[in-house]
């Protein structure tokens, strides 16, 4: 008799310890659809479209720097032709992945209220400029790390003598 009290109180106690789980995925999945609909939202109406002008606009900077390299205009068509449907696999991969990581952040209630703004008249107006802040930022980013990059190597190389360092470094390789 006192075994079975004992699986009992097992099976009652794993019960009990299951629902909260439960609770916690059907929450995690909640959160992970309101995810997916928020960054889709915040990408903005005209984001894939504006991927495939930018691969276009690069596309033909790449043809021009081609033509005067020598590359053929072969390799830019195939660029041209390819390069549009897989950047968007990409980029709708890269949004599926990131739904999981706003799920942990955000709880429901924020991410609905951040929805609330994204679908709103002015909320679509500021998603569909973000793309274009985006690569502005990234610009200055990159612009900024350039010129960090620069300064430290020049600094550090001044203080001390990266030009010794390289050569007593290949000497030693051979």
């Amino acid at each position: 008799m006192r075994i079975s009290h004992v699986f009992i109180a097992v099976a009652a106690t794993l019960c009990l310890a299951v629902q909260p789980a439960a609770a916690q995925d059907a929450g995690l999945a909640q959160r992970t659809a309101l995810a997916e609909r928020l960054i889709r939202a915040t990408a903005g109406p005209s984001f894939t479209k504006s991927l495939e002008s930018l691969i276009g606009e690069q596309v033909s900077a790449i043809e021009a720097a081609g033509t005067a390299a020598g590359v053929g205009r072969q390799e830019a068509a195939w660029i041209r032709a390819n390069a549009p449907r897989m950047l968007t696999a990409m980029t709708n991969r890269l949004l599926t992945d990131l739904a999981p990581h706003y799920a942990e952040i955000y709880t429901s209630e924020e991410l609905e209220a951040q929805l609330a703004f994204y679908e709103s008249p002015i909320g679509r107006l500021i998603a569909a400029k973000s793309f274009q802040l985006g690569m502005a930022t990234q610009e200055v980013t990159e612009d900024s790390m350039i010129a960090f990059v620069t300064e430290l190597q020049s600094k550090y190389c001044a203080q001390f003598n990266c030009d010794a360092a390289a050569s007593s470094a290949s000497k030693g390789r051979r």
